[in-house]
């Protein structure tokens, strides 16, 4: 084959069902090692179960990616990022599925059931599986988290009356307050 051949994990909650199994299926005609692990019905279920499931298998390297979709492919998103090692991306086109895994070294893709159709569903498939990471772009972008997750918070301060006239040039400190520190 043209292509690697990668181990994917997947899995879905009841909105994306559909989708989930029309991707499933041609990552497995081109190829590709995939392990679905379901929902397999349109029961309601809970979706982060599902994103629980595969985004531990990709963190701990069991699998190469992972493709999760719900309704919207947000709730899957934000379980999958809970997950430490796990870069999830909600994408919309197969634009956004390209950026986010060459610049983002994104390794799990998520993807909204309800609005994204099956030939375009699978066309980010494809289009997220073959892609080199950018390493230039993405390891000065990836310095620089640790260095931002470790920084104290930074506080603001706001005046609690009207500056005094510009003309007489001061402010005392009374005159600012502490506000809340501003989040990372």
């Amino acid at each position: 084959m043209s292509h690697p051949i990668f181990r994917i994990a997947i899995g879905a909650d009841h909105g994306a069902v559909d989708l989930k199994n029309a991707v499933t299926e041609h990552l497995k005609a081109v190829g590709h090692e995939v392990r679905d692990y379901g929902t397999q019905g349109h029961e309601s279920v809970d979706y982060a179960d599902y994103a629980n499931l595969v985004s531990r298998n990709v963190a701990d390297g069991t699998y190469d990616f992972g493709f999760l979709c719900c309704t919207s492919g947000v709730g899957m998103s934000i379980a999958a990022n809970r997950h430490r090692h796990v870069r999830a991306a909600n994408v919309r086109t197969v634009e956004e599925t390209i950026i986010t895994r060459q610049h983002n070294d994104s390794n799990i893709l998520c993807l909204a059931g309800k609005t994204t159709d099956i030939a375009t569903g699978i066309a980010m498939a494809d289009a997220f599986t073959p892609r080199p990471l950018k390493v230039a772009v993405t390891q000065a972008a990836f310095a620089n988290l640790p260095a931002a997750a470790s920084r104290k918070p930074t506080l603001r301060f706001t005046r609690r009356s009207p500056p005094r006239s510009i003309a007489s040039g001061t402010t005392s400190s009374s005159s600012l307050r502490k506000i809340s520190p501003r989040p990372l």
